[in-house]
């Protein structure tokens, strides 16, 4: 059953509003009719560097409702349930975020409760699937899940999208959480479960971390640039450590030293094979948001709703300009004007 509809589809490496067609071409795809759309980082740096082929959909975070479930979907009962998913848009693929209409995963969405708006549910894929990613996949940091072993970790770039729910996460893990961000996001960080938040802008603020805690043996990176890499590394002294990056080919680390051990936070992995560790552990967690998010455990980003789609190119500029702070940039896809 196809369905067409307005989107931001990329021609000759410009984003371009477009009626495209999209519909179900395997036996475990879920149709949702996009509400609002969530825009990430790397939307905008794979579309600066000219990685998008022709004719793709951009945008990977959506909220909506689903409307078509494809014969293998295991639950049979969800058209007309609203969720939260991660279109695999802007990389070659068959759907995208940017767009009314979208194609998600089986059990790679998350259903969404009454008590969360739905542009607040539309951050949440990209930024809790790598945060939990980063957290608990045993080629990552490997964190225990809920055990009896506490360790401390330190997210860098706690106000980041993925450095919030990381935060949330590692607490509710059990996991002492510091991080480091701006002073004017530090109440609202300890809020949501970080014991301290150091600020970026102290130029010692590796001797300020290593003076209270010690060596660092657990680090998530949520920033990813050379500066972020480079500073956060420093704090694991030359104690054994951990250290993964939202850089998705662990670009800044090629001069770390040999104690810290080095992984790159691949989302994008959900995608791929149903035995690997990235689809699994994003199945279970996907289920357990929705209780967390019902119970208050884990709160959303906050969305700042920036228009139809008309406005992408918009958003993209905001991005570049560093204008982006504590919240997501959102698109309300009923109020876009061609």
């Amino acid at each position: 059953m196809p369905r067409t509809g307005i989107a931001q589809v990329v021609e000759n490496h410009k984003l371009t509003l477009k009626e495209p067609t999209v519909k179900i071409d395997t036996p475990k795809d879920v149709v949702v009719k996009v509400e609002f759309a969530a825009q990430n980082p790397i939307d905008v740096r794979t579309y600066d560097l000219k990685q998008i082929p022709d004719g793709e959909i951009a945008g990977r975070d959506l909220v909506g409702i689903v409307d078509v479930i494809a014969p293998e979907v295991v639950d049979k009962e969800l058209k007309g349930t609203r969720i939260a998913a991660f279109a695999n848009g802007s990389t070659p693929s068959k759907s995208g975020a940017f767009a009314q209409w979208a194609i998600a995963k089986d059990e790679i969405y998350v259903v969404i409760p009454d008590n969360i708006a739905p542009e607040a549910a539309a951050t949440l894929p990209v930024g809790f699937f790598t945060a939990v990613h980063g957290l608990y996949l045993p080629h990552k940091l490997g964190l225990e899940r809920g055990g009896s072993k506490s360790e401390l970790v330190l997210i860098w770039g706690g106000n980041s999208s993925v450095g919030r729910y990381a935060i949330q996460l590692a607490k509710l893990g059990g996991h002492r959480v510091i991080t480091v961000a701006s002073p004017a996001s530090a109440d609202e960080l300890k809020a949501l479960g970080a014991e301290k938040v150091f600020s970026y802008k102290d130029a010692d603020v590796v001797e300020q971390i290593r003076k209270e805690y010690g060596d660092i043996p657990n680090v998530l990176d949520a920033i990813g640039t050379p500066d972020s890499a480079t500073t956060s590394s420093k704090t694991t002294g030359s104690s054994p450590a951990k250290y993964t990056t939202v850089r998705r080919n662990a670009e800044h680390t090629e001069n770390f030293p040999k104690h810290i051990t080095v992984s790159p936070i691949q989302a994008y992995r959900v995608f791929d094979q149903e035995h690997l560790p990235e689809v699994t552990i994003a199945k279970e967690y996907a289920k357990l948001l929705t209780g967390w998010l019902k119970e208050g455990k884990i709160v959303p980003n906050k969305p700042k709703v920036l228009g139809g789609l008309e406005k992408v190119e918009e958003g993209y500029q905001l991005h570049r300009d560093g204008k982006i702070h504590g919240e997501k940039l959102v698109y309300d896809i009923a109020k876009t004007k061609l």
